[in-house]
């Protein structure tokens, strides 16, 4: 069988890799740098998912196992430190290659979402309530949530880890109130802004139910995309604000 010639991956290629696994290899989760001199410098190496030249015994070993494209494909290759990249090639382990397919599975989908960002706009009033969220202090008692809405637990399903599912109703029941009270202040100086902000919510998660059904990878993304649009450093309150649309019927119903 006539040998695959390892290609030069262009610097174009290389940072793509490097920036889809956010700088960190995937399996040990160390930094792909380091600093020398008071510059930084990348130290990582391009793994072939499925090997470039398969030995008899690893064809025979991963021939009934998911392929994700040709070898030289993007979609077969991933960023790994150099220590990892050689403990996963020497000896080839079905566990291990199973496990990095479903690493890279889940890096596609994130791609494929990104994306969508610049597509779906959000109503700049969402930026006044993260900033609210960020300097309130909820020192009284909140009145009591009445659940007459369809509860967390109701409209979440196995690929909601219970943690996060307690999080979740954790700020559902010490935010929820409070950013109710905030929407009607808006609406009453533009009637249907909260509206507006809903639907905007509700599509974006559509788009992403569409992509990956997981919902903590889609609770994640919801997060991560409102941070993105509303370019802010404080996560929690984004977490806050998707709670409250999962109350409220915008996302997992």
């Amino acid at each position: 069988m006539k040998k695959n010639s390892r290609k030069n991956f262009s610097e174009n290629t290389q940072q793509f890799l490097y920036d889809e696994v956010k700088g960190k290899c995937p399996l040990c989760l160390n930094s792909l740098t380091y600093e020398k001199n008071n510059k930084l410098y990348k130290d990582f190496e391009i793994a072939h998912i499925y090997p470039l030249n398969p030995t008899k015994d690893e064809i025979e070993l991963l021939k009934d196992e998911i392929r994700l494209g040709n070898v030289n494909d993007l979609t077969n290759l991933i960023a790994l430190c150099p220590n990892c990249h050689n403990q996963y090639d020497k000896p080839r382990t079905i566990e291990e290659y199973r496990n990095l397919v479903k690493i890279k599975q889940r890096l596609l989908k994130n791609n494929e979402i990104l994306k969508y960002y610049s597509s779906f706009y959000i109503e700049e009033e969402i930026t006044n309530i993260i900033e609210n969220i960020v300097n309130c202090d909820l020192n009284e008692d909140n009145e009591e949530l009445s659940f007459k809405l369809m509860t967390v637990d109701d409209k979440t399903n196995n690929s909601c880890p219970l943690s996060l599912k307690k999080h979740i109703k954790r700020n559902v029941a010490e935010y929820f109130n409070y950013i109710r009270s905030l929407f009607t202040e808006i609406d009453k100086n533009i009637p249907g802004k909260f509206d507006a902000i809903a639907s905007q919510i509700k599509s974006f998660y559509k788009k992403c139910q569409m992509t990956n059904s997981n919902q903590e990878w889609i609770y994640y993304q919801l997060v991560d995309w409102l941070c993105s649009k509303t370019q802010t450093t404080n996560k929690i309150s984004a977490e806050i604000i998707i709670a409250f649309f999962i109350q409220d019927c915008e996302v997992f119903s």
